[in-house]
């Protein structure tokens, strides 16, 4: 959670583990996860600055948490 404060946007947090932050596909298009432990992410969506929703990483300032699940 820190990390989210601590960045102006969703591309100044690493795609590397910890904490792997990726886009999901399939039933979870749209949405991003970061990894919690082996098999638990955090589930979010993205917000630009005007509060629409985003998947564009550059513009993504705020996220949504939706879940906190082993989608695996």
């Amino acid at each position: 959670m820190d990390e989210f404060d601590s960045v102006p946007t969703l591309v100044q947090i690493p795609s590397d583990p910890p904490p792997r932050c990726h886009r999901l596909h399939n039933k979870l298009e749209g949405k991003f996860a970061v990894d919690v432990s082996r098999n638990y992410r955090i589930i979010f969506e993205g917000y630009d600055k005007d509060d629409e929703l985003s998947v564009v990483r550059s513009e993504i300032v705020t996220v949504q948490i939706l879940a906190i699940i082993d989608y695996h």
